[in-house]
């Protein structure tokens, strides 16, 4: 592959399967890739389908990371900014600053965008994920998202594919801003399609700012008519580079496993 030296962005994808709890695949030569703490992270996870999914999305990061520059997947070093944001150490890689990623997984799937010189998010999640559609509306949805979540009928499926997109715009958002649920609830921010059908975003002042420049994309993974997986980008606009309109490529990785 090449390597990035244009202003587009990456994301990178990797089914992940969810065996039985007790049941993993070796992840000794995996392990190998991460950092101590990393490998004490995944120690910790009670269910060794977890700790699968854990390793593999680091793993993958790392890997994607080695293709954009001349460094080992097990040579990666990590810091987080001021709001907990990862991002690369600079003091170990201090030539590459301007190397931005996001990491994701949930139920079966992990993962990465990377991007040069602008924040990104990104965010993945599973239908099944929602126990209680109901109670999920009450705790992200908006007012105005709200009224919209009444009115699309009784459709379970397409009612859990309504909370999902929202669900995964906001984390995403968070995620790229730093911002992080912890500073902002969810409720408090409201995604609506525009006339052009492109996201906008309404919400605090920091957000709000950015959310008239940021571009905002929604995918779903899996079977059609009915797929599994929601996918979401938050992509920050750069100078003589608008976010509107850059090219987003799409990898499919196969499992290491």
């Amino acid at each position: 592959m090449k390597r990035m030296t244009d202003p587009g962005l990456q994301v990178h994808l990797l089914p992940v399967a969810s065996g039985r709890e007790g049941e993993s695949a070796d992840l000794r030569p995996l392990l190998e890739l991460l950092d101590t703490e990393e490998q004490a992270r995944a120690a910790r996870f009670r269910f060794a389908r977890d700790r699968q999914l854990y390793v593999q999305a680091h793993v993958l990061l790392r890997r994607v990371l080695s293709q954009h520059a001349e460094i080992a997947p097990q040579q990666w070093r990590f810091e987080r900014g001021r709001d907990g944001k990862p991002a690369l150490c600079r003091r170990h890689h201090p030539a590459l600053r301007h190397l931005r990623f996001n990491l994701a997984h949930c139920q079966g799937m992990a993962a990465v965008i990377v991007a040069q010189g602008r924040e990104v998010g990104i965010d993945v999640e599973h239908l099944d994920a929602i126990d209680d559609p109901a109670e999920l509306a009450a705790t992200i949805l908006a007012p105005s998202e709200q009224t919209e979540w009444r009115r699309i009928g009784d459709d379970p499926i397409f009612r859990r594919q309504f909370l999902l997109t929202r669900w995964t715009l906001k984390e995403a958002a968070l995620k790229a801003t730093g911002s992080g649920l912890g500073r902002h609830a969810p409720d408090t921010l409201t995604f609506a399609l525009d006339a052009h059908q492109r996201w906008t975003l309404h919400g605090p002042a920091r957000l709000s700012a950015t959310g008239r420049l940021w571009r905002f994309v929604t995918t779903t993974l899996g079977p059609k008519p009915h797929p599994s997986l929601h996918l979401a980008l938050a992509i920050e606009p750069r100078e003589n580079y608008p976010a509107d309109g850059l090219p987003v490529d799409y990898f499919h990785h196969a499992d290491p496993t």
